[in-house]
């Protein structure tokens, strides 16, 4: 069975490129994708390297070739000495010098990120982004991404700017198959994101 998580669908006749530590990138999943993993009994060296992240989000990684991406599996990093920890540093590195300036959407009453490349999940993980806005923001952030391309943010102070927040948020992920990531929404607090209550 083919895993619809793991990598993009690319011709028969290209090869993945040998496995680079200047390629590897974040990737935010969904913890569906370990469960799709479990259920369709992939042996546990079959799976990708992921860490946690908030909620029912994880992060994974992946070799960014220029057709597909590879996922990070653990000897993979053994091949490349690197060490489980340094990990999310080196492919955050990667994917600053990749990633395309990050832009917003304004979609009154809320706000939306975009990057293009089916980038805007991986804004997440950019703390200092989030900490401009934070500063610019009355209140506090909440933020969804219901899909791997569509992240959503608005003041937990607006009222008219968490229902639809909420409402799109729900239309996105119940229509959304393949790239679903979440329904939560989701605070930035003390530089990192909480499931908000």
């Amino acid at each position: 069975m083919r895993n619809p998580f793991l990598r993009r669908r690319i011709p028969a006749e290209q090869n993945p490129a040998e496995p680079n530590r200047d390629t590897i990138v974040p990737r935010i999943k969904s913890t569906q994708m370990l469960a799709f993993l479990t259920e369709n009994g992939y042996p546990r060296d079959q799976f990708p390297v992921t860490e946690p992240f908030v909620a029912d989000l994880i992060i994974s990684y992946a070799f960014d070739h220029p057709q597909m991406f590879d996922m990070v599996m653990p000897h993979h990093l053994e091949r490349l000495g690197i060490k489980p920890e340094e990990l999310r540093e080196i492919a955050i590195a990667n994917l600053k010098r990749q990633l395309p300036q990050i832009g917003m959407m304004e979609e009154p009453p809320i706000m939306r990120v975009v990057t293009g490349n089916d980038l805007e999940a991986c804004v997440l993980l950019a703390s200092s982004w989030w900490n401009d806005r934070s500063a610019e923001t009355p209140g506090e952030i909440v933020a969804s991404v219901p899909s791997r391309d569509v992240l959503l943010y608005c003041s937990s102070q607006s009222a008219e700017g968490m229902q639809a927040l909420r409402e799109f948020t729900d239309e996105v992920y119940a229509g959304e198959t393949t790239h679903a990531l979440s329904e939560h929404l989701f605070v930035w607090r003390d530089g990192h994101w909480s499931l908000f209550p």
